[in-house]
């Protein structure tokens, strides 16, 4: 079964910590950023899971 690979969206920031991961609209969005070399790139859960904040994390858990 092919399962087709999203392509990361690079969007610019003024400043962001390299590794670092935040979730777009925690619990509503499937979206989240990470920061790669002082770039957000925009990446998505799986389908059916949302992007949640937990503590200083983050996880993709059912919606």
């Amino acid at each position: 079964m092919f399962t087709p690979v999203q392509t990361p969206i690079v969007t610019v920031a003024t400043s962001c910590v390299d590794g670092t991961y935040q979730c777009v609209d925690s619990g509503k969005s499937v979206e989240f950023t990470v920061c790669n070399n002082g770039k957000l790139v925009t990446e998505a859960c799986a389908p059916g899971t949302v992007c949640k904040t937990v503590k200083d994390s983050i996880l993709c858990d059912w919606a």
